[in-house]
């Protein structure tokens, strides 16, 4: 399985590539308070009955992790369980988060915040054994700039990034290959140092092939150190 340790007044893809407000990094102690939702299938709305409430707080700065410097540690609590995630801020201005694979962080997945630039970063590629059968595996996350929007956050219009990240995991097995993609969209608030919304759009049930309900999560306040 593949995890990332996630209004709308204009978007335009063909926008000019041009410097972005950006803020400091976000500091030991800052604080992300979202609402998330589940969604219906067919219209893509929030489910109000299905909101839940939760905080990300910046808890290390300074870290030197999986061949990084200045990685900061974010610790997520309030949706049933807490985790740890470590996310680095590029000196360009793109945010980058150590992607989990087996629950194991196994590399960096770049969202291009400020460069604009199409990235792919490669999460895993092993193979192993089931049963005497040889099974590989590659996961891989690619993810493009989209555009410029306005969200209002706290009563305040805020500038965000707008970008399309797919992950897709290629399993194959005696010469017989499955791909799984899931796509998800991303509005990062430069001024901020962190998303201001993630959707991911309900996929298709491989059984019945019914759309299943998708996620949006939205940021409802912040505190920055």
């Amino acid at each position: 399985m593949i995890a990332l340790a996630l209004v709308v007044v204009s978007c335009s893809s063909n926008d000019p590539v041009s410097p972005q407000p950006t803020g400091d990094q976000p500091k030991t102690g800052s604080t992300f308070s979202f609402e998330r939702f589940s969604t219906d299938p067919t219209t893509g709305e929030p489910i109000s009955s299905t909101k839940l409430r939760y905080t990300a707080t910046i808890t290390q700065t300074g870290l030197t992790f999986l061949g990084k410097t200045n990685v900061s540690k974010m610790r997520t609590e309030g949706i049933g369980e807490v985790t740890d995630a470590y996310i680095y801020y590029d000196p360009n201005g793109d945010f980058s988060v150590a992607a989990l694979y087996n629950n194991v962080p196994s590399g960096w997945v770049t969202w291009p915040v400020a460069s604009h630039t199409k990235t792919e970063n490669v999460i895993a590629d092993t193979t192993y054994s089931v049963g005497g059968i040889s099974i590989s595996n590659k996961a891989t996350a690619t993810t493009i700039y989209v555009g410029t929007e306005t969200m209002v956050i706290g009563g305040k219009d805020v500038t965000v990034v707008k970008m399309v990240q797919t992950l897709e995991s290629v399993v194959t097995s005696s010469g017989v290959s499955q791909t799984i993609s899931l796509s998800q969209d991303g509005y990062f608030a430069p001024t901020i140092g962190f998303f201001a919304k993630t959707f991911n759009d309900g996929q298709l049930n491989p059984v019945s092939g019914e759309k299943m309900e998708g996620v949006l999560s939205v940021l409802v306040a912040y505190d920055l150190k």
